[in-house]
């Protein structure tokens, strides 16, 4: 399963997952990427290490998932972020979040579950056209 130890949704390069997102629980964060330890750091605001050295800040989101009946934290940027707002409203969504390339250069997705389409289809055995 995609979740860390930690709590976290996980997914490996060229990986896709269903979850289901909650609106209400999206955080901005403010970070700063450390090429030589290969993480990020959280902003600490005024007098901030990073900000003095010049590392740019990078801004960055949480929210809860859930997944096969747990939850999860998940991180991500702001092209998912943008892609949040043209989802239609709703406190939840059932989604699929998509992680294509690999490392540092790989692009996340999001789009939207046609979760009644996929219901029919696994209780009949056909998928129902609309």
């Amino acid at each position: 399963m995609p979740i860390s130890p930690a709590g976290w949704l996980i997914l490996d390069d060229c990986e896709s997952q269903e979850v289901t997102l909650s609106r209400l629980t999206i955080t901005q964060l403010i970070k700063h990427w450390d090429d030589a330890r290969r993480r990020s750091f959280l902003c600490s605001g005024q007098d901030c290490t990073f900000c003095r050295a010049g590392i740019p800040q990078r801004q960055r989101w949480t929210c809860t998932v859930f997944l096969a009946g747990r939850s999860a934290r998940w991180e991500f940027g702001a092209d998912v972020s943008i892609a949040l707002q043209s989802l239609p409203p709703g406190d939840v969504l059932a989604v699929t979040i998509a992680r294509n390339g690999a490392g540092r250069m790989a692009k996340t997705t999001i789009r939207l579950t046609n979760v009644v389409d996929k219901y029919i289809h696994q209780k009949y055995g056909h998928m129902v056209q609309r």
